[in-house]
């Protein structure tokens, strides 16, 4: 039986994973670490990744407390 939490892990590490991946490439493959950073926080920033949602009153950004609901790194809630 796989565990939900496990599930929602990779599903959001797959979709990140991918968007560096991307990023990577289009700096033809010479790594700039700061032209890649740059890229990554403006397409983080532009809701392009997924995180977890905090809960209203968490202490903290913990995935014990997020019930495994992803939305875009800018905070849109995708359900």
């Amino acid at each position: 039986r796989v565990n939900r939490q496990q599930a929602f892990n990779s599903t959001m590490d797959l979709a990140n994973n991918e968007v560096g991946i991307l990023v990577n490439r289009q700096s033809g493959g010479t790594p700039d670490i700061p032209s890649i950073r740059t890229e990554l926080q403006s397409i983080y920033t532009a809701g392009g990744m997924f995180i977890w949602e905090i809960p209203v009153g968490a202490a903290g950004p913990t995935e014990n407390l997020s019930e495994g609901i992803l939305i875009k790194s800018n905070g849109t809630r995708i359900y």
